[in-house]
């Protein structure tokens, strides 16, 4: 019966152990969609590239692509903050589930990163199709 018992707590362990990880990490941002072999205009739509953002030159380009530079180093930097004492409480999270309710997931940071890997995606097609520097 103590067999028993011991094999539950690994279990369960092991279990919370692979949910932490889960939960803390964050994953990466969806590859853009294949424009292989796809017209301009096709791959524009793919991508979702208003007509606004066609219209757009190469320093308009170049300005918001490094704007974004900036916020997105603003984002990472808010969540390398916590990262040290979300590692500390998942630790003592697993021992202690009152210690893993005090990470900070940082969601609406990582959701900043999405959309802007999206538009990064977006930039780099414009760039590419008006042959910017």
């Amino acid at each position: 019966m103590t067999l028993n018992t011991g094999k539950k707590h690994r279990n369960f362990l092991i279990c919370f152990v692979a949910i932490f990880v889960v939960s803390c990490a964050r994953s990466a941002p969806d590859l853009p969609p294949d424009t292989h072999g796809k017209s301009p205009e096709e791959a524009a739509i793919l991508l979702n590239i208003s007509d606004k953002d066609m219209a757009l030159e190469c320093l308009q380009i170049d300005k918001e692509r490094k704007e974004l530079s900036q916020i997105h180093s603003g984002q990472e930097a808010k969540i390398r903050s916590n990262r040290t004492n979300n590692q500390v409480a998942g630790y003592l999270g697993t021992f202690f589930l009152p210690a893993y309710l005090a990470t900070k997931h940082n969601s609406a940071a990582k959701d900043k990163l999405d959309a802007i890997q999206i538009r990064f995606d977006q930039l780099y097609f414009l760039g590419h199709i008006k042959n910017c520097k």
